[in-house]
């Protein structure tokens, strides 16, 4: 008896040295890769913007899309709700963004903009990156450098900003939607 506990213990030792080969890694297919790196998601995102005075006309104006801070950007938001409660727009323009990776975007997450190409009065072509930074909450934005790259105001490039999403909304690529004012048009 001792002899076969002998024997079964040396076996066992002897199996547990070895290195055993597992199973192959299957490995994945370039299309399988392809979906893994290519996923994306789609967010909305809202501008707040005033009207012409006495209708509700969207002003494409400078004044709707101001392009301010340091350093100085176009800011956008996931829901139309108001900014902190304080600014509670007669029209709001919503456009879509692809994101890529997994839903929900994290803080640094990045986004594409498909705007016009060429660009509309100067503007780069698209598309543009909005980055998501949630401060506030829900905050994205549009680098100044990013709607134009020329050394211009911020007053100017706020101008080029209204007229680029003017266009994409004449195009079918933004729509405008009521706020305080009702039967919003572009």
């Amino acid at each position: 008896m001792n002899t076969r506990i002998g024997l079964l213990a040396v076996t066992l030792l002897a199996v547990a040295g070895c290195k055993q080969a597992g199973a192959p890694k299957p490995t994945p297919s370039p299309k399988a890769a392809a979906l893994r790196t290519s996923l994306t998601y789609t967010v909305n995102l809202y501008r707040g913007v005033r009207t012409l005075a006495g209708t509700n006309n969207v002003d494409w104006s400078r004044v709707s899309f101001g392009v301010s801070g340091n350093p100085p950007t176009l800011a956008l938001f996931d829901s139309m709700a108001p900014e902190g409660g304080m600014f509670q727009p007669p029209c709001w323009v919503r456009v879509s963004v692809l994101v890529q990776g997994n839903p929900p975007s994290p803080p640094g997450s990045t986004a594409m903009l498909a705007t016009p190409n060429p660009g509309i009065g100067g503007a780069n072509p698209g598309p543009w990156t909005v980055l998501f930074d949630n401060s506030p909450a829900g905050h994205w934005s549009i680098a100044k450098t990013t709607i134009i790259s020329q050394p211009v105001s911020n007053m100017a490039a706020s101008t080029v900003a209204g007229l680029t999403f003017q266009t994409l909304v004449a195009s079918g690529g933004a729509t405008v939607l009521n706020g305080t004012s009702i039967n919003c048009t572009p």
